[in-house]
Formats: structure tokens, C-alpha cells, sequence
């Protein structure tokens, strides 16, 4: 569900760089870019069940 939220944030910066304005698109680019590197930490830290 995260990536989906992502992937329409990105969606949504695309068609306002298309239909909008340059500096709403940018705005909602870099908190797409912000969501994605919260959401690469958040897996990124996540410990690893390994099983040898």
C-alpha cells in the first residue's frame, strides 16, 4: 500500500508538471522524494530473520 501511495505522488507531480504550474509539481516531487527515502529507511532498518 506504501508503494502505491508513492507511485501516485509521483503520478501527481507528473500531471501538475503537465497541467500546473512548475513550482507546485517540484513541491510535490521533493515530498515524494522525502516519502520514498522515509520508507527505504524504514525497510532498511528492519532486522532480518535469517535462518541457517
Amino acid at each position: 500500500m506504501e508503494f502505491f501511495i508513492a507511485f501516485i505522488n509521483f503520478g501527481l507531480a507528473l500531471w501538475l508538471a503537465w497541467r500546473g504550474g512548475p513550482r507546485p509539481a517540484v513541491l510535490v516531487f521533493f515530498v515524494g522524494l522525502a516519502y520514498s527515502l522515509a520508507l527505504y529507511l524504514r525497510h532498511a532498518t528492519d532486522a532480518l530473520p535469517l535462518s541457517f
